[in-house]
């Protein structure tokens, strides 16, 4: 088995390898890992606030999906970049519906645009 994560999925897969141990795993990929210790404390003082965990936690149970799209958003520069390199579809405007399984367009086309 190989086991990927990406940035905070790193942990996941440390994690697995601590617990089960390497026995199965022929590779494990480290894609953008975090550091190991994020918050500021006393012996790691360039680390960062609580407040910044705190509120994202909050934000996070208050609405996550919107907290995952606030998260995607600002980590593909959307406001920078639009649709040059992050498509309309995947990521427009904030507060708008985006077509798809769950959400098809209320205009009868197949990809919400006027034909």
């Amino acid at each position: 088995m190989v086991l990927a994560g990406f940035a905070m999925g790193t942990g996941e897969v440390t994690r697995y390898l601590a617990v089960h141990g390497p026995g199965r795993v022929t590779a494990a990929v480290l894609v953008a890992p975090l550091l190991p210790f994020l918050l500021k404390t006393h012996d790691n003082p360039d680390g960062i606030d609580r407040s910044v965990f705190d509120r994202a936690t909050a934000r996070i149970a208050a609405d996550r999906p919107a907290a995952m799209k606030d998260f995607l958003d600002r980590s593909y520069n959307v406001d920078l970049l639009g649709g040059d390199r992050v498509s309309d579809q995947a990521f427009g405007p904030a507060g708008t519906r985006h077509s798809g399984p769950e959400n098809p367009p209320q205009n009868g086309s197949r990809n919400g645009q006027a034909d």
